[in-house]
């Protein structure tokens, strides 16, 4: 059974260290998001942990845009080397944007 979006993006965000979890949120905060949908405040991202922060994401931006934005966002602070250190990890992240894009195509 394929892990949701939420889990994939937990799993991936767990595997930062603090400061790099810190980075992420701060560049969260200040990311150009699309229309129709708005940053999430420095206040609930301030004390978030990797749970938190995942599930503010997809209650911000839904499943879909949730993926894509931190996808970037990571992908502007870090290597996505080093960001997913195991093959686990890789296959956890992008087995979530997966998931979020078949959605659109069944």
């Amino acid at each position: 059974m394929a892990k949701s979006v939420r889990c994939c993006l937990v799993e991936a965000l767990e595997d930062l260290t603090k400061t790099e979890l810190e980075n992420f949120k701060a560049n969260l905060n200040e990311f150009p998001v699309k229309e129709g949908f708005r940053n999430i405040p420095r206040g609930p991202l301030e004390k978030a942990g990797a749970l938190q922060v995942s599930d503010l994401l997809v209650s911000y931006y839904n499943q879909d845009y949730a993926v894509e934005v931190a996808a970037k966002v990571l992908s502007d602070i870090l290597n996505f080397r080093k960001v997913l250190k195991s093959p686990e990890n890789f296959s956890a992240f992008f087995a979530g944007i997966l998931i979020s894009l078949s959605k659109h195509w069944l």
